[in-house]
């Protein structure tokens, strides 16, 4: 059976699900594998981990993980817009592909 838990500081998705599901334990410790994005876009690891935390931090959570068993089978993620607006990366204009 699927169940949903926010994803919170304590879980987080980095990496897109497109190889299919992902362990749980990886959500709990993020930096410990590359997410998609680092390893085409040249991103220190763990800079997605950060980012997350910090929008955890502020809102208290980041967005919402489908687990079954001990497997995440799909997320959705959000940022609010405020965060975005105050992202250095984002006020220099740069594209999406870069945050």
């Amino acid at each position: 059976m699927i169940s949903y838990r926010m994803m919170d500081k304590t879980c987080l998705v980095t990496t897109c699900l497109h190889k299919g599901p992902i362990p749980l334990a990886q959500c709990q410790d993020p930096e410990s594998v590359a997410a998609y994005i680092e390893t085409v876009a040249a991103i220190p690891q763990g800079s997605v981990a950060r980012v997350l935390r910090d929008v955890c931090e502020r809102y208290g959570a980041c967005g919402v993980a489908a687990v079954e068993d001990d497997v995440v089978v799909g997320k959705i993620s959000s940022l609010q817009v405020s965060y975005l607006e105050d992202h250095p990366a984002w006020q220099r204009g740069e594209s999406d592909d870069q945050l």
